[in-house]
């Protein structure tokens, strides 16, 4: 498998890859096989990016979200 992620730009402040190419092949073994090799390839881009964490103060932003465990906020 090779894959290569690219066209990296910034939202919010964080650096997210916009596209990318993934190139893939699959050997199958075992009887009646007969050798048999696929190959896929797979292109994707993605058009828009928007977060939408919630935090218990939101002037920090989506980095002290990050950081917090699932399943609720800690009082502090």
């Amino acid at each position: 498998m090779e894959s290569v992620i690219s066209d990296y730009r910034y939202i919010d402040g964080i650096n997210i890859a916009h596209g990318g190419h993934t190139n893939v092949t699959l050997f199958r073994y075992g009887e009646g096989s007969v050798n048999r090799k696929r190959k896929l390839e797979e292109t994707w881009t993605l058009e828009e990016a928007d977060f939408s964490v919630q935090c218990a103060r939101p002037h920090h932003g989506l980095l002290s979200a990050a950081g917090r465990p699932q399943g609720g906020r800690r009082s502090e």
